[in-house]
């Protein structure tokens, strides 16, 4: 996805005039959100670490590290797996809070280069197909430190 340089007009033109508090009150937030203005643009923090940018209808995300206990019990660490199915259901539900047009990944979608019989590798693919099937959905990943081959 690419920004311009001149931002479209906010979902809501008092939220840049007021603030967050306004934001508030217009839009009603899930659970455990914070409206904040940052660089005068409305801004929603989530719980689940993500910050929504209504204006853009963006979720920034960051450190996901997908895969990463298969990378421990490939070094023999004991670590529960399923953490990755895991972080997939929270994406999914920050998502849907917020019905996100746009996700940006600021590095670190992965933990590091999986294995192709990974089993959340599939279940990614399945759940990147069907949010982008819903309308134009862009899903973009700025490569990170863990995401380098």
């Amino acid at each position: 996805m690419t920004l311009e340089r001149n931002p479209p007009p906010a979902i809501n033109e008092s939220a840049h005039e007021n603030g967050p508090q306004d934001l508030e009150k217009k839009t009603e937030l899930p659970k455990g959100c914070l409206p904040i203005c940052f660089g005068g643009e409305a801004m929603i923090l989530h719980w689940q670490g993500a910050l929504y940018w209504p204006s853009r209808h963006c979720l920034l995300v960051s450190d996901v590290h997908l895969g990463k206990e298969f990378v421990f019990q490939r070094a023999s660490l004991g670590v529960p797996a399923g953490s990755s199915t895991n972080d997939i259901q929270r994406l999914t539900s920050v998502v849907e809070d917020f019905d996100a047009q746009h996700i940006i990944v600021l590095g670190d979608i992965v933990h590091a280069l999986p294995h192709s019989a990974e089993p959340w590798l599939g279940q990614l693919e399945q759940w990147l197909n069907e949010w982008r099937q819903k309308s134009h959905r862009t899903f973009t990943v700025i490569t990170g430190n863990h995401d380098k081959p």
